[in-house]
């Protein structure tokens, strides 16, 4: 990147207004009873499924 590039990218952010603050909605009970099931994939890494 070039400086240029970098000050118009810092510009940029200056002019972004602040993000408003918004609480999350109470959960449903179709939220509540959902199940998850954590398992590895083909590389041992850890995956989290739903499951049903």
């Amino acid at each position: 990147m070039t400086k240029d590039a970098l000050d118009k990218a810092a510009r940029a952010l200056l002019k972004m207004g602040p993000v408003p603050h918004k609480r999350p909605g109470k959960p449903t009970k179709k939220d509540l009873e959902r199940k998850f099931k954590m398992t590895t994939n083909r590389k041992d890494r850890p995956v989290i499924r739903e499951t049903g």
